[in-house]
């Protein structure tokens, strides 16, 4: 055999070595779901490709492992369907490609958990109870499950959702306090173009605790059609969320778009059409929240190219920005310009109220007119003329006071906030409480209240290490409201809350954590002492206002 000849069938050899191959996960006899634990039984290799050949009933697969620059493929030959969704978990690098998922209305179309660096391309999901779900659920003592692991590099375009119970999109972990007391994996560096969201029962596109997004072009119709407090919106982006985020329309939502996000948030070209049109919801909402302990900037609301069209009379405002404390620094100012919506299709006041306040501009590049700011004193947003510019700007007073020293008596009041359920799988709420909103006159402090009474001879004692750590979201509140702390050092925490008759309403406590975030529900207007106590010395106190 020459030389020549042996180089040749080397040359062969590698070419073919280097080629990434097809393999089937079903033959003709497959019955029902295909479960993989262990894909190495297929002898893959970065590069190829996992081909569904005929329609099934689910596909759980577990562990595959691409390559950065040869991902694994997994595919469906046209026309085949998958019915009862996907779940991939422990896997990177792995491409979703040209799947149709029908998953049943109790089963997820697509779930991923504890993967990273996962493209969907191209994925069809009908009759779910969420539609495309990725994120990581933390797990006790399992550190691949927490911060600093992250969801790298997630991808997802040409996707489409329809007919879900709950979420259409539900992207990143949602539940507001860390479980196990550790942050669960962000994701950093998410992808999302042309995709769409059709009849949902609750969010349509949900974003939280991902950063470093590109999101341009989503569209959903019909979302938010079971009325839910706190998922109503068409587009969540939420906590520890920063990113761009372009040519986004949404029609016929209960709730509207809710924005939640930290650092330059930049948003442009969003059209909103007949949202909102659940009682006391806004069209396009803002808000500060929890950055999970990342340490993220304040936000700065960069928006431009917002039209909101046909209002509805029920709804409570067209635009609504507030610049709540209960979580960190206040936001920064921003910009928004050409902002557009016919202030007669909105109940009265029917105009933007802004406590950032942020840069009105419209498209004239001249400052838009403003209305007279909320009067404080009334206990309701009081009606403003029509304006004869596309909107009406109310650019509130900013927030009248710092953080309040619980020793003093005077309460730091913002205005009334959205209140609702922090629990997995829940997003935060933006919709408002539907009756009027009562806001104190933070220029006349409340009366200095005497020492509360626990019961006969005992009472509440000031705080012997008041370090004002306590965050409160939002105070006064309509009975609802959500009770925040981070601590130098894990401690045993006990919390207390009495009415101003010497009742005790509330008392819970928690064993060796430094951060809490917890709903609480008072029943009765009035006014309530709130203390916290651990066992490291710790303490600190806060007035509470209960409004119905």
């Amino acid at each position: 055999m020459t030389k020549p000849f042996i180089g040749v069938i080397l040359l062969l050899h590698a070419m073919v070595c280097c080629y990434a191959k097809t393999i089937s996960l079903t033959t003709p006899t497959t019955v029902g779901k295909v479960y993989i634990t262990n894909p190495d039984v297929y002898n893959y290799t970065p590069g190829d490709t996992f081909f569904i050949g005929h329609s099934i009933s689910g596909l759980n697969l577990y562990n595959v492992k691409g390559s950065p620059d040869k991902y694994v493929v997994v595919t469906a030959a046209e026309g085949v369907t998958i019915n009862g969704g996907v779940v991939i978990a422990s896997a990177k690098f792995v491409k979703f490609q040209n799947l149709n998922i029908n998953a049943g209305r109790l089963t997820m179309g697509f779930k991923a958990q504890y993967c990273s660096d996962i493209t969907l391309d191209n994925i069809q999901v009908t009759d779910a109870t969420i539609g495309i779900s990725i994120k990581n659920d933390p797990k006790d003592n399992d550190p691949s499950t927490y911060y600093p692991v992250t969801i790298n590099n997630l991808v997802i375009n040409n996707c489409s959702v329809k007919n879900c119970n709950n979420e259409g999109f539900y992207l990143g972990h949602t539940f507001s306090a860390p479980l196990y007391n550790q942050i669960p994996s962000p994701i950093m560096g998410l992808t999302v173009s042309n995709v769409s969201v059709e009849n949902t029962g609750w969010d349509g596109l949900q974003i939280t605790n991902a950063q470093n997004c590109k999101v341009n072009g989503v569209t959903t119709v019909n979302t938010g059609t079971a009325n839910q407090t706190g998922q109503k919106s068409c587009v969540a982006l939420q906590d520890a969320v920063t990113g761009s985020f372009e040519n986004i329309n949404c029609k016929d939502a209960t709730g509207g778009l809710t924005i939640l996000g930290k650092g330059e948030f930049v948003i442009k070209n969003v059209t909103l059409d007949h949202v909102a049109t659940s009682a006391g919801a806004c069209a396009f909402f803002v808000d500060n929240r929890s950055d999970r302990g990342l340490n993220l900037p304040p936000r700065k609301l960069m928006a431009e190219n917002i039209s909101i069209l046909n209002g509805n009379k029920s709804a409570r405002l067209p635009v609504y920005v507030l610049n709540s404390s209960g979580f960190g620094a206040l936001a920064q100012q921003g910009i928004v310009k050409n902002l557009k919506y016919n202030a007669e299709e909105w109940a009265a006041p029917g105009k933007v109220v802004d406590y950032v306040p942020n840069v009105y501009i419209t498209d004239t590049t001249k400052q838009v007119e403003q209305a007279p700011p909320v009067d404080s004193s009334s206990s309701t947003l009081q009606p403003s003329p029509v304006s004869p510019v596309d909107s009406v700007i109310a650019q509130a007073p900013p927030e009248p006071l710092p953080p309040v020293d619980s020793t003093s008596s005077t309460v730091s009041v913002l205005p009334t906030a959205p209140i609702g359920s922090a629990s997995p799988g829940q997003s935060s709420n933006p919709t408002l409480p539907t009756e009027p909103v009562l806001t104190l006159n933070p220029s006349k402090p409340l009366e200095p209240t005497k020492p509360v009474s626990t019961s006969p001879g005992t009472s509440v004692p000031a705080a012997k290490k008041d370090t004002g750590f306590i965050k409160l979201y939002s105070n006064p509140n309509n009975g609802r409201f959500r009770v925040a702390f981070t601590l130098p050092q894990k401690s045993k925490i006990k919390m207390l809350i009495v009415s101003m008759s010497g009742n005790v309403v509330y008392q819970n406590q928690w064993n060796k954590i430094d951060y809490l975030d917890q709903m609480i529900s008072l029943p009765s207007t009035g006014m309530y002492i709130l203390k916290v106590m651990s066992d490291s010395g710790f303490e600190d106190m806060k007035k509470v206002i209960v409004v119905k």
